[in-house]
């Protein structure tokens, strides 16, 4: 069975990358979403999904380390596939300026608290 952590699952390329693979894979998979429900995010785009059982929705933030690694450890995702980020640059920069930090995409996020070597 294959394993994926999407991010930013309700938004609409994420919700459709979430149908697409379960109408691949169907029961083969499992999924889980993580999307902090910004105005981006619409989960009504993902509501019949959310009710399978092989997936699992947490409302969450991509910045959150230590639910991200929760996540990982518990999940054990073969993939990581990240659409969590804001629409137009300026929302984004925006937006993670409110919450004290700086405008990372969720790649670089992930990159960044998961692969530190890469920051050496």
């Amino acid at each position: 069975m294959k394993k994926y952590l999407v991010t930013g699952a309700a938004g609409f390329i994420g919700a459709n990358f979430v149908k697409y693979l379960l109408n691949k894979w169907g029961n083969d998979v499992e999924i889980v979403i993580l999307d902090a429900l910004t105005y981006a995010g619409n989960p009504l785009t993902i509501k019949d999904e959310m009710e399978l059982p092989n997936v699992t929705f947490i409302k969450g933030d991509i910045g959150d380390r230590e639910l991200v690694s929760e996540l990982i450890a518990k999940h054990n995702p073969d993939y990581i596939v990240t659409f969590a980020t804001s629409s137009e640059t300026s929302n984004g920069c925006a937006e993670s300026k409110s919450l004290g930090r700086e405008p990372y995409t969720s790649s670089v996020l992930i990159c960044k608290y998961f692969l530190p070597s890469l920051y050496l």
